[in-house]
Order: structure tokens, then sequence, then C-alpha cells
């Protein structure tokens, strides 16, 4: 008696669990096939390879993570249809529906496991994006709605549901499960949980620096490298309105005066900090990215104003790396691969991260030297056999300026900018080499992209000379400062140029209107402030023990200095008196 009780007690349960989980199955199984629908369309990190997105260990045997939300479709979509049946023909629903359910539920179970661990192998590493988390969401929707279909499936002779209380209550439930888990979804693919971001309102370029005579500014950029702690220097640029700075994920930018403007900084997966930041659009757009040297296997790239650190877009395209990653080959002031390595001409619009135009064009080989307004190679373009300095336009890939032959080994010569348009090419052609065992130099030639000249210099010589020399440097050989016409203008005092001292890179050196800033490795605690005209040294700055960098920003000069241990960020300008 007890026994049939409980029987009875059970079946009871059954056929009362039957009625609403119909209508939960309904309303759990059709989200399930929507987000299925939507992850496949969707878009997820790329680049990374079929072998890195491997689903294994699963008893199903390797499978693509696009299977996920193929598969959760397929039995979400059967489990509906043995449902419509069920409503239909009640006797040949209840062998179908739990033929359906037990099976689907079966094989989805066998595979979860492997895809758990899968999922926390990607959201580790990778960065969020939709695909893979709606994927999830879509396959844990089926399985709750296969429940659902299997308890629905009750003894013959139970009454259909009619109570609209009985089936407001069933889609009550599978509606709120449904949401509990999109909500989850979109939670594990919004990036924006790992970001940081502040805006700044734009500003105008502030005037030209002209002069230096004091340090206006000093920002702590944390401890300095040391062999037990061999963090990187930072990394800084100049933009329109100010500089950035890049370190340890985060991205400051800052204005003439060594105020904050606006940052961006990440945390999350370890493989999407970023690595890496570059200045396009003539100063106007800042480019990070999570990929160093095209080794990320989680690629990230993100677009801001450089101005007002608003968000312009951001990317996992693998393909957009192919174009921005190319700082090995020289300076790129211009998202486009330049036909290296057989490849089409490609240009990326940097304020929208989309392709703008592709061009088949002869190949080239060679480095990258870019102006502002131009993309430069030097290097051997099909079918000539020289070594040439080529311009191109960056809009239309059309072919500029050719110069004539030039003397160039990429092997082991040495070019060096010396303004936004001009740069110089050191040879190294004898076996020779200086008290610090290295090549002596052999010839120098100055190439001024603005004038399209070159330019054999009569005096070979290591040079001292910068990006930031406004067409301005220095030949070790002489102790001439030349003027950007390559002629040589006048005689630089030994205490601003430790001639002999230490080989090539042994001073820093920027131009700022008619004055040339220099610091002697020799002599590192003074800033020389020296007129162009007779090279006289008008006055010093003092700075810190150790210089590592000097960069020109707008209205100001940067110097990265270390102190006890620590690295700052100080900044030169004019007072407001000086005249």
């Amino acid at each position: 008696m007890w026994g049939e009780g409980f029987r009875g007690r059970v079946a009871f349960a059954v056929r009362r669990v039957a009625r609403p989980s119909s209508w939960a199955a309904v309303c759990l199984l059709l989200p399930a096939i929507a987000l299925a629908t939507y992850s496949l369309r969707a878009t997820g990190p790329t680049g990374q390879g079929p072998q890195v997105w491997a689903i294994e260990n699963s008893l199903w045997g390797v499978q693509n993570p696009g299977n996920i939300a193929g598969w959760a479709r397929a039995f979400a979509a059967a489990a509906l249809v043995a449902l419509a049946v069920g409503w239909v023909n009640r006797t040949v629903s209840k062998l179908l529906t739990r033929t359906v359910a037990v099976v689907g539920l079966f094989l989805m179970c066998t595979a979860t496991y492997s895809l758990i661990r899968f999922y926390l192998q990607v959201s580790s590493e990778y960065p969020p994006t939709q695909q893979i988390p709606l994927a999830y969401a879509a396959w844990s929707l089926t399985i709750f709605g296969l429940i659902a279909t299997l308890l629905a499936a009750p003894p013959a002779d139970t009454p259909a549901p009619l109570s609209w209380r009985t089936a407001g209550t069933g889609a009550l439930v599978g509606a709120l499960v449904s949401v509990l888990v999109t909500g989850f979804a979109y939670y594990e693919s919004n990036d924006g949980r790992f970001v940081d971001a502040t805006t700044a309102a734009p500003s105008a370029p502030p005037a030209p620096l002209t002069d230096v005579d004091q340090r206006i500014f000093s920002i702590s950029m944390g401890p300095a490298p040391t062999p037990d702690l061999p963090t990187s220097d930072p990394q800084i640029v100049s933009t329109t309105t100010g500089f950035a700075v890049l370190r340890a994920n985060r991205v400051t930018a800052y204005g003439p005066r060594g105020q904050e403007r606006w940052h961006y900084e990440r945390t999350g997966p370890t493989d999407v900090l970023l690595q890496r930041i570059q200045v396009f659009d003539q100063g106007t757009t800042v480019v990070l990215d999570t990929a160093t040297w095209g080794l990320s296997v989680a690629p990230l790239y993100i677009g801001l104003d450089a101005d007002t650190g608003r968000l312009l877009w951001t990317s996992n395209a693998k393909e957009l790396g192919d174009v921005l990653q190319l700082a090995e080959l020289g300076p790129t002031l211009h998202a486009i691969n330049g036909d290296y390595g057989g490849r089409p001409w490609t240009r990326v619009d940097t304020r929208t991260g989309q392709y703008a135009q592709t061009e088949e064009q002869l190949q080239c080989d060679g480095d990258r030297q870019d102006t502002p307004t131009l993309v430069v190679l030097i290097g051997v373009c099909e079918p000539d056999k020289a070594t040439r300095v080529y311009t191109f336009d960056p809009v239309t890939g059309a072919r500029g300026w050719t110069s004539p032959p030039v003397r160039y080994n990429r092997g082991s010569d040495v070019v060096e900018s010396t303004g936004p348009n001009s740069f110089l090419v050191s040879s190294h052609e004898k076996p020779t080499t200086g008290p610090y065992g290295i090549p002596e130099t052999t010839g120098v030639t100055l190439v001024d992209i603005a004038h399209q000249r070159v330019v054999p210099l009569s005096k070979p010589g290591e040079s001292n000379s910068s990006a930031d020399g406004n067409g301005w440097f220095a030949l070790t050989s002489t102790r001439y400062l030349y003027n950007p016409s390559g002629q040589p203008q006048c005689r630089l005092p030994e205490i601003a140029f430790a001639m002999g001292q230490l080989p090539f890179g042994s001073h820093l050196f920027a131009a700022a209107g008619n004055r040339v800033l220099m610091i002697n490795f020799m002599d590192p605690l003074n800033l020389h402030i020296i007129e162009t005209a007779h090279c006289t040294v008008e006055h010093r700055v003092s700075t810190s023990a150790f210089v590592n960098k000097m960069l020109m920003a707008p209205g100001v000069l940067l110097v990265l200095q270390e102190s006890d241990g620590e690295l700052h960020l100080d900044g030169y300008a004019r007072s407001p008196g000086l005249n």
C-alpha cells in the first residue's frame, strides 16, 4: 500500500510539472536558437589559427568552437519540433519527445566538460567578444530546454494543460532563466569591464617652442628598470596638442604644461594588455595594440582621438595588424603596408579602423622613413635594381619622387631622421672599426624629401640628429652644426659636444626655433641651449644624473630621467619673461 501511494504521489507530481514544462521549454529553446544564430554571425578573436582554437579532450573529438552554436541551434530546433508534434498528436509525442530530449542531453553533456575548460582558457587569455559567450549561452539554454522538454513528456493520459495560469507559470520560469543566462553572456562579452577610460574637451595646439630655460613639470614614471625588475621604459609619443605616455598597460595623455587630459587603461586577460602605442594622421590619432611584433595570439587594436581620448574604434582583425605592425621597417607615420613581400598596397583609415584602399603596386623591398604627408621607402622597386628613395601618396598610392641612386646597405648602414622631412644615410663600407669595435662611417648622405634633393656630405662621421632636429644635425668628425640645406653652419663648443668619447648615440639632440638643444652623456647634468648662428651656448638648464631620452612635443621639451631608482618625465620650456 505504501509503495502504491508513493508511486501515485510521484506520478501526480510529474503530471503537475509536465503541464508548465512545455511552455518553459519553448521560452528556453527559442532564445537559444536566437543566441546561437547571432553568435554564428558575430565576430570573435581572429588570427589564432585552427590548432589554438581546437576544443580537445572531448568525446566528440577535436571540434571547432563555431560548432558550439551550430549544435546548440540544431538540438533546440529538434526539441521544438518534438513539442509541436506533441501538441498535435499526444500519442506520437510521448516517444518522440523523450527520445529527442534524452539523446540531446546525452550528447551535449558528454561535451560540456571540455567546453567549460575551453571557455575558461578563452576568458583568461583572449579579448572578450560576443561570439563565444553567446554560443555558450545558447548551449546552456538548450540543455535547460531539453530538461524541460523531457519533463514535458508525461504519460499519455495526462490532460492537456489548458490553464492560462499553468502556461504562464512555465513561460515565466523559462523567460526568467533565459534573461539571466543572456545577461551573463552580455556581461562576459562586454570588453568595457576591463577598461578604465576618461575623455577631455577639445583643445588648441600650443605655440611652437622657441627656447628653454626651466623645468616646468615632473611626472613620476615609477621604478626604473633593474636586473631584478626588468620593466621596459615608458613609450612616449607626441600628439598635436601635447604628448601621451604608455606604461604598465595605461596610456595617459598630457597637455604642454604636464596636466593630465585623459587616460585609457586595460586590465583583465594577461594576453590583452597594452603593448604598444603609435600615432597617425599627423598626430591626431593614437592607435594602441596588444600584439608585440605580430606574436600575440589575441590581437586587439584600439583607435583613440589623440586630443580628447574619445574611442574611435576597436578591432580584433589580424589583417589590420599586418598593416599596423611595421615599426621594424622604420618610422611608419601612415598605416600602409607599402607592398612589402608581394602584398598589394593596402591602406587603413586609422580614424575608422577600416580598410580604405587596396591596389596592386610594383613590388618594392626596403625600409620606411615616412614624412607627415608622404610614404617614403629606401630600397629597390622592380624592375630597377638600384637602391633609391621613393615617395608615395598615402591616399592614392601614386608614386611621386624617385631619387638618384643612393648608397645604402640594409645590413650595416644607418638611417637617422633629422626632422619631419629629411634624414641622413650613414654608410659603413670599410672593414676598419673604431675604438668600440663599431664600423667607422665612410659616407653620409642627406636626403631632403621636401626639396627632393640628395646631398652627399664632404666629411663623413657619426651623426647626432633626431626627428626633433627640424632639419639641423651635427657630425662627430667635424663637430660642425649643419643647417637643413646640408651646409655647415658653425662649430659646436666642446662642452656641448664630447667628440670621440662615446660611439654614436652619445648625444641627445633637438631644435627649437633658432636654437638647438643638446645633452652630452659625458656631462648629463646640463641641457645646453645653443643658438644656431654662431654655435654659442646661451645658457644651460640642470638635469638629473642619468638621462634616458629626449623628445620634442608641442610647446615643451620632454626629458626622461632616472634619479634614485625612479624614472621621471620632466618637461622644459621657456618662462614667460624670457626674451
